[in-house]
């Protein structure tokens, strides 16, 4: 499996989301309250190698208050080829979920959640086009358990395993 990008929070499109940007110690991060579905959206452009393969996204992420619950992510993918969608308008793929366990015994102790998207599930992306992903906390949904904010440190892409 090779990756492809490792996007921090620094790299976070601040001015589209709904989760806060704010700095834990030195690190940038988006914080994702109990509350309501925030989310961030996450710009790149995908490596003119990729082989159009399903794209395993690693989430890396830390509670704030507890060390013990589950988290709920969801991640859509769009595209933003030339000559195509206006970036004024969105354009995302279906929702791709997982659930991952707060599994450390320290709060504030990094956690990660590993997501495979398809390929069929990425808007048409192509290698060497530039895309964007949202990421979000699905705290309505009964998976997510975790009392208390997430924070989303940054994310790596990898190509899946075929």
């Amino acid at each position: 499996m090779a990756q492809l990008a490792y996007l921090g929070a620094h790299s976070f499109d601040f001015t589209s989301f709904q989760a806060t940007p704010d700095k834990a110690g030195t690190h940038f991060v988006s914080v994702h309250a109990d509350s309501g579905d925030d989310y961030v959206d996450v710009d790149g452009r995908m490596p003119g190698g990729w082989n159009g393969g399903n794209v395993e996204l690693v989430l890396y992420f830390a509670s704030t208050s507890t060390a013990s619950g589950n988290v709920k992510w969801d991640v859509q993918v769009e595209r933003l080829a030339n000559d195509g969608t206006a970036i004024t308008a969105s354009s995302f793929d279906v929702v791709t979920s997982a659930t991952s366990a707060v599994g450390t015994p320290t709060v504030g102790s990094l956690s990660y959640a590993t997501i495979t998207v398809s390929s069929g599930n990425m808007d048409g992306l192509l290698a060497g086009e530039y895309f964007r992903i949202r990421i979000q906390r699905d705290t309505t949904d009964a998976l997510d358990t975790l009392t208390g904010d997430a924070v989303l440190l940054g994310l790596s892409l990898n190509e899946a395993a075929p």
